[in-house]
């Protein structure tokens, strides 16, 4: 966790500089140099997009169900794909410390290049430190260990050996982050270098990839949250027929779909408020810099951030778009789910009847369960899964699979399934063969009577 929440700070430090971003292009295979501060700042939002679908996709088997949908197509992910990108270099000790809060984002990011050696060298306790203070990064000019950065030049500075030492760890550091996020981009195991200007992960071969366009929208709605710039839109590329030039709107639904898939359309008409998607940074993972202010709450975000989101997103200038879900005003009768079951409302509205299935994964945020929060994984239980009553009847369950990736317990039964998935299915099949029981008896009396 270290390693990952560490590496943003160091580069955007490591971005301020030309010879730092020199190393980052290097370090991070990119196919055209960082060439500004605004070029660092994309590709943290590129090294950090996949990590959600990593972790949704964190089947026990390769699978190809999350790549296909929002990835580069029919090519499969490894199995536990998360834990896989871990495995390439992030769970290593590369002398990455954070001392502070990470919860309120106020911490020190060192690298002590020699941590742990006990080689006897006179800088083993040579080290670089950072001070983080919410969206704030500060280079500590000066440490009794030695290492320091330069205030100018915001290059680090120190000894000789301590400098070859730095360069190394760091750009191993990068490297073990690149690898893990290449897993997602780098699925087809073609791609010579990365190419984050476009989004579009391409080779220096002919290989393109239209499917690759989720980051963009993402960072660009991101930044129109933060700093009210409007969001950069994405015109059908030319050969993706208009309305102007057919009379058949199904071909026009069809080409924008294949282009921007169907998810935004629907989130757009349903107007599902989905913050935890447009909130990372805020002390709760392993992100940075937060994507909102200090002291924002999820009530802040629904209220006003996500109605901006959907002015921005969603009501497109395009009448040729508004049948596809881009209304010019969200639809008030979707208002009415959120008014009547939302909240703790549906424990209280004669609802029953209901499994819920928690993964714990980045859905898991909005799940439901006898707590506001989910609950917290258990070292010595990972496997099984956890039964909660939401309502005192039990008609309402929840069920948390810690190893479960997106919707797991649904998909067809596997051999390298964990525990918890054929647990909840058993689960669900007892529930629901209740149900039907119930059904009929009332129906029987029903009868007779």
């Amino acid at each position: 966790h270290d390693n990952i929440l560490g590496s943003w700070p160091l580069i955007q430090q490591f971005g301020r500089s030309v010879q730092g971003r020199k190393l980052l292009s290097d370090a991070f295979r990119l196919c055209a140099p960082l060439d500004t501060e605004r070029d660092v700042e994309d590709l943290i939002v590129w090294l950090q997009d996949p990590w959600f679908y990593l972790a949704e996709g964190n089947f026990p088997y390769p699978s190809s169900y999350i790549s296909s949908a929002v990835g580069a197509g029919n090519y499969e992910l490894p199995a536990w794909p998360l834990q896989t990108a871990c495995g390439k270099g992030l769970d290593m000790d590369w002398g990455i410390g954070i001392q502070g809060s990470k919860s309120d984002v106020r911490f020190v990011v060192s690298v002590d290049v020699n941590a742990g050696k006990g080689d006897g060298n006179d800088n083993d306790d040579e080290s670089w430190d950072l001070d983080v203070d919410w969206d704030t990064v500060t280079p500590v000019l000066d440490t009794q260990a030695g290492g320091k950065w330069n205030d100018g030049s915001h290059s680090p500075t120190g000894s000789q050996e301590g400098l070859e030492e730095l360069e190394s760890t760091v750009v191993q550091l990068f490297e073990s982050l690149r690898d893990a996020v290449g897993i997602w981009y780098n699925i087809t195991n073609e791609l010579q270098c990365y190419d984050i200007r476009t989004e579009d992960i391409t080779t220096t071969t002919t290989l393109t990839n239209t499917k690759l366009q989720s980051s963009a929208t993402r960072k660009d709605v991101k930044r129109s949250l933060t700093d009210n710039s409007q969001l950069r839109q994405q015109p059908l590329t030319p050969n993706t027929p208009t309305a102007s030039s057919m009379e058949d709107k199904s071909a026009v639904c069809d080409a924008v779909i294949a282009r921007d898939g169907s998810w935004e359309p629907l989130c757009c008409n349903e107007n599902l408020n989905l913050p935890i998607d447009y909130t990372m940074g805020m002390g709760n993972d392993c992100f940075w810099p937060p994507s909102d202010p200090r002291g924002t709450t999820y009530a802040d975000i629904v209220s006003s951030l996500e109605q901006e989101k959907v002015d921005v997103t969603c009501a497109r200038n395009d009448e040729s778009l508004a049948f596809l879900g881009y209304p010019a005003e969200t639809d008030y009768q979707s208002d009415w789910l959120d008014d009547y079951y939302g909240g703790d409302r549906f424990r209280y509205s004669g609802a029953s009847n209901i499994v819920f299935a928690n993964g714990l994964l980045p859905w898991s945020a909005a799940g439901v369960y006898t707590t506001l929060d989910p609950p917290s994984r258990d070292e010595g239980n990972t496997s099984h899964t956890v039964v909660q009553n939401i309502t005192h009847d039990g008609s309402i369950v929840s069920l948390v699979l810690d190893l479960g990736a997106h919707h797991l317990d649904l998909m067809f039964a596997h051999p390298d399934d964990p525990p918890c998935a054929n647990e909840a299915r058993l689960i669900q099949e007892e529930h629901i063969r209740n149900w039907i029981q119930e059904w009929n008896l009332g129906e029987q009396t029903c009868v007779r009577t």
